[in-house]
């Protein structure tokens, strides 16, 4: 629709920093979810992630819990 452009097109650092924090979060679930097996052989192809790993245990709360696991 002619004039949508403008008007949804200010996006704020703070909003840019919401959507990466929430993104990072997001990654790191996903890492934990991930079997031991399935983490050993991700690590495996990308040593370094490894170290992202390890940070992203240290997150809060994002270990799932275990009955999200497969």
């Amino acid at each position: 629709m002619k004039g949508i452009a403008r008007t949804y097109g200010h996006v704020t650092e703070v909003m840019l920093e919401q959507i990466d924090d929430a993104l990072e979060r997001r990654w790191a679930a996903a890492l934990l979810a991930l079997s031991r097996d399935e983490r050993a052989r991700i690590i495996g192809w990308f040593p370094h992630l490894a170290a992202t790993v390890e940070e992203a245990r240290a997150l809060p709360s994002a270990e799932p819990s275990p009955s999200h696991r497969l």
